[in-house]
């Protein structure tokens, strides 16, 4: 590999990308890391110009405004690697990320070597629950979506791939898997290095450490993870997308069960906590909240709270208490108070004078100037803005406006929200897949 080729190292969060990366170091490839912004800092502003989604990004993020800023900063970063030594640059990439870098690196004419490390989903949901406070459910859902991203970014590609075990058990032989021959002999002499800095009592969350009852509940996630690595050494024609999921289809059912599952579980445990209570006391709302300053000219907010009505589509008009502070301060909607799906459709602020809107977001690129954060994954949508909810804090931030504005105005939101299991099939790629495999290409 000449000084226009990078090593791309990818997997879903917490599956041992620094671990494999550190080992690179090792081996001598730069890591351009005093470029600035560097890679994990392009993706990071990227991530948070969509509006932070975890699982999948906006529908058309690559027609998106975000994207074409985030291309100015890969170009940049690439015109300053001439600098670096001889070698092949290492960079540490979000799976969700890999087709706008992909494509970039392509139209720069760079080699790319791409490295996609596994690790058991059990293993990667403790280590989110431990490190970032994430419910186990979602953490699994989180690693399917990732993985899923990635097969498709690599579709047709050739790649390597790798396990989190493998790395540590024994990386001199993993990383020449990866690389044959031509490190044969810089792997010989950097043995001891490689087995000083990498060893498996690094790992500090295991697959047996999950009790018999989550191991069954998340048994679908684990049998996609075996037959991932069945598939980890088959020919370059295993690689394609279509391929790959073809080889896993057997496992698309049990998830989809399971994923359906975990929501049944939720809604009874919902109801179980309730029960004691009468039904009507039980509903769902929305609670928006917008800045406001009191008579004293401290800052504060105002809390709205909306009922909701499951399965229809709702019309929300609240008036706005200081449109003036919007400029530096941020309206935020919190679309349901417990586990489901919201669609919204619309989200306007509208000048009730002249009825006419100052700020809009209706169509699917609109809503990606909106922060979806907190127990909410931003899902794929051909229309508006869908949102899984699987907690009690799902948020929608709407951004601060450069307009200023001194008028009587009003927050208008069209939403539909629904608690019901059955309706997970429809926002869920995978189902899609299992019932028309043509999508998946």
């Amino acid at each position: 590999m000449n000084n226009k080729s990078i090593i791309v190292c990818t997997g879903a969060p917490r599956s041992g990308v620094k671990a494999l990366a550190t080992c690179l170091q090792v081996l001598g490839f730069p890591t351009g890391n005093h470029i600035q912004p560097d890679p994990e800092t392009i993706d990071r502003l990227l991530l948070q110009d969509l509006g932070q989604p975890a699982g999948s990004l906006p529908y058309d993020w690559m027609a998106s405004e975000a994207y074409s800023r985030a291309k100015g900063r890969i170009g940049n970063f690439i015109s300053q690697t001439g600098t670096l030594p001889d070698k092949p640059l290492q960079v540490n990439l979000n799976a969700l990320t890999l087709p706008l870098w992909l494509d970039t690196f392509k139209k720069h004419e760079i080699t790319v070597k791409l490295i996609h490390i596994l690790r058991h989903p059990y293993e990667v949901a403790l280590s989110l629950q431990s490190n970032q406070n994430m419910d186990l459910h979602q953490a699994h859902i989180l690693w399917l979506s990732h993985i899923r991203e990635t097969l498709r970014a690599l579709n047709e590609l050739d790649y390597s791939s790798v396990t989190f075990d493998q790395l540590l058990a024994d990386p001199v032989s993993t990383l020449n898997t990866v690389f044959g021959s031509s490190l044969t002999s810089v792997l010989r002499s950097l043995t001891s290095d490689l087995l000083d800095l990498v060893q498996p009592d690094l790992k500090n969350h295991h697959a047996s450490n999950l009790s018999d009852a989550d191991k069954e509940k998340f048994k679908p996630y684990a049998k996609l993870y075996d037959q991932l690595r069945a598939t980890q050494y088959a020919s370059s024609a295993l690689n394609s997308y279509n391929q790959r999921i073809k080889s896993i289809g057997s496992s698309e059912i049990d998830l989809i069960d399971s994923l359906l599952n975990v929501i049944s579980m939720l809604e009874g445990s919902r109801h179980y906590h309730h029960c004691s209570l009468p039904v009507a006391n039980f509903h769902l709302y929305a609670t928006i909240t917008f800045p406001t300053t009191s008579k004293n000219g401290e800052n504060g907010v105002v809390m709205k709270t909306i009922p909701l009505i499951e399965n229809q589509w709702q019309e929300i008009s609240l008036p706005v208490p200081n449109p003036e502070l919007l400029t530096s301060n941020n309206i935020t909607i919190h679309p349901l108070n417990t586990h489901g799906f919201i669609k919204v459709s619309n989200i306007n602020l509208v000048n009730k004078v002249t009825e006419k809107a100052i700020w809009e977001a209706n169509k699917v690129k609109d809503f990606d100037q909106v922060n979806i954060t907190g127990s909410a994954i931003r899902l794929n949508s051909s229309a508006g803005l869908t949102v899984l909810v699987t907690g009690n804090d799902p948020t929608i931030t709407l951004p601060v406006f450069n307009q200023t504005w001194d008028v009587s105005s009003e927050l208008h939101v069209c939403l539909k929200v629904s608690t019901q299991q059955d309706e997970l099939t429809n926002f869920l790629p995978l189902s899609s897949i299992r019932d028309k495999p043509e999508l998946a290409a």
